[in-house]
């Protein structure tokens, strides 16, 4: 015997989250820690070419690395996808406060020290079909969230990646 109305998604519930986004310490010490790693990097190929390590070399060294930091000091404080708070779904959909939706693709990448979100603008259908959604990356640290919302946002874009490679 069949069922006389057939299933929907109308009678379905769909989780959705709400995450508010705060500063973050994390991001502050990432070009520091980049600078360090281009010092060090920088010290162990001219030793590595045989070049004598003398004052002036780790002094020419020092003064690229600060440069380095300097640079990348300014640049990471401009954040050209400011969001403060989103809703997100299960199914990887993004409502920021202005209504825009997002979709969560396949570059999306979780580390232990934040998440990679790869953003497609979903825009209803268009006379011309040439014109492309826009696109939006945004770095989210771990302190940007709190811990179960973190948690929470990691599950959602692993469950959306695995479910791309089937």
């Amino acid at each position: 015997m069949k069922p006389s109305t057939q299933w929907c998604k109308l009678y379905s519930i769909e989780s959705k989250y709400s995450f508010t986004l705060q500063k973050s310490t994390l991001a502050k010490q990432v070009p520091y820690f980049l600078a360090g790693l281009i010092f060090i990097v920088l010290i162990i190929i001219l030793a590595n070419f045989g070049l004598h390590l003398s004052y002036q070399t780790i002094f020419v060294c020092s003064a690229i690395t600060a440069l380095c930091t300097f640079t990348l000091a300014r640049f990471s404080t401009l954040n050209t996808f400011a969001i403060t708070a989103f809703v997100i779904s299960d199914d990887g959909i993004i409502t920021l406060a202005a209504d825009k939706k997002y979709l969560l693709t396949k570059g999306c990448l979780v580390y232990s020290f934040g998440c990679a979100l790869s953003l497609t603008e979903i825009t209803p259908q268009v006379l011309n079909k040439r014109k492309q959604n826009k696109r939006l990356n945004r770095f989210i640290f771990k302190d940007e969230l709190k811990e179960k919302d973190y948690r929470r946002l990691c599950r959602i874009v692993l469950r959306r990646n695995s479910l791309k490679e089937r």
